[in-house]
């Protein structure tokens, strides 16, 4: 039953994470697409609120939720390697997030913030925002690989 009750958890955890991860990333390119002052500062603040409070709050309960099911199951974080490079794997796009791709959504936000529907956006701008998209896939393949890794257990 509480293994039940923590799986529970860690799927509300995975919906939360990779469904604003990947929403955002669409999000923004449809956004940007647009080339209009008003809706790419309007997304671009979207995008930092909804990541605290989804991407945040889905990982937060992922790494509670995953820690307590692999002591419940007897997994060991050394012994089972998928369960390893699955915590690195992890841990690299948490360190993603945190280092490059929220000071970057800070900065595109006040950049953004000046912006009008008439505005030209910025060459600082694009340049900030094709950096946020690079780091961003990378920070969301990890966390793919990951997926795959927790379901099928390959080694």
């Amino acid at each position: 039953m509480y293994y039940s009750f923590l799986k529970g958890i860690h799927l509300l955890g995975i919906t939360l994470f990779f469904g604003n991860v990947i929403v955002t990333g669409v999000w923004k390119i449809f956004a940007n697409r647009t080339r209009s002052g008003n809706i790419i500062s309007f997304a671009q603040r979207m995008v930092n609120k909804t990541d605290w409070l989804f991407t945040l709050t889905g990982g937060s309960l992922l790494t509670a939720s995953g820690i307590l099911m692999a002591i419940e199951s007897g997994y060991h974080f050394i012994n089972d390697r998928w369960l390893f490079i699955g915590i690195i794997l992890f841990g690299l796009s948490t360190i993603f997030w945190l280092v490059e791709l929220i000071p970057l959504q800070i900065k595109l936000t006040k950049i953004s913030k000046t912006f009008n529907h008439s505005s030209k956006i910025t060459d600082e701008y694009w340049a900030l925002e094709r950096r946020w998209f690079l780091i961003g896939w990378a920070g969301t393949i990890l966390p793919l690989i990951n997926f795959y890794l927790m379901i099928f257990k390959p080694f």
